[in-house]
């Protein structure tokens, strides 16, 4: 398991204020505070995780650098993986390539006045005829695995932009109950579970 031995901050001087200032991150202890969590992981029984510097930031910048919490959210993510196999077993984005030309989602490449990245997702695009639920949820992992990715985004969020337009009856009576509640307990743990604005 790599241990991020090579990471190098790329954040601006403007950038690690904001996240000294809202997110508690201290350049200069940094290092430790990884080390700390990637220790704790290596104990916790039967897990293999990922312990390199720049996947571990995610979650530490995404609960304020709190070791308990990042700590527990880490473990929410693996568990979220064993118990959705069908979700994350050959997450590619070959895969689910007709939701993204549908335009169902889509990273606008643009930010929000306070610096979130902007995601556009449009319901009304789903072909349910065409594609599942699973293809959905899939898709929205796979683009939120890429943008998190990201220290900006790490430090900034995301900012979900719906656009109902197109989205009728048919794509309600087409939701089954549980797709909400899978969706949003995947958008929270999903690659750190950064902020996000709706």
């Amino acid at each position: 398991m790599a241990t991020g031995d090579n990471y190098t901050c790329t954040l601006s001087e403007e950038q690690l204020r904001v996240s000294k200032e809202e997110l508690n991150e201290d350049p200069e202890t940094r290092a430790i505070e990884v080390k700390t969590l990637r220790q704790r992981l290596d104990k916790y029984p039967g897990l293999t995780a990922r312990t390199d510097t720049s996947f571990l930031l995610r979650f530490l910048r995404a609960r304020k650098f709190s070791q308990e919490e990042t700590f527990e959210l880490v473990i929410n993510y693996y568990t979220a993986r064993k118990e959705e196999p069908e979700i994350f077993r050959d997450l590619r984005p070959q895969c689910v390539r007709h939701v993204f030309e549908s335009g169902y989602t889509t990273p606008l490449g643009i930010k929000d006045k306070l610096g979130a990245t902007v995601i556009l997702e449009r319901p009304g695009k789903w072909e349910f005829g065409r594609f599942s639920e699973m293809d959905l949820i899939k898709a929205d992992c796979i683009t939120i695995a890429k943008i998190i990715q990201d220290e900006w985004v790490q430090v900034h969020g995301i900012t979900l932009l719906l656009d109902y337009d197109g989205f009728t009856l048919s794509h309600f009576t087409h939701t089954s109950p549980s797709f909400a509640k899978r969706i949003a307990k995947l958008w929270q743990v999903t690659d750190g579970s950064f902020l996000v604005k709706l």
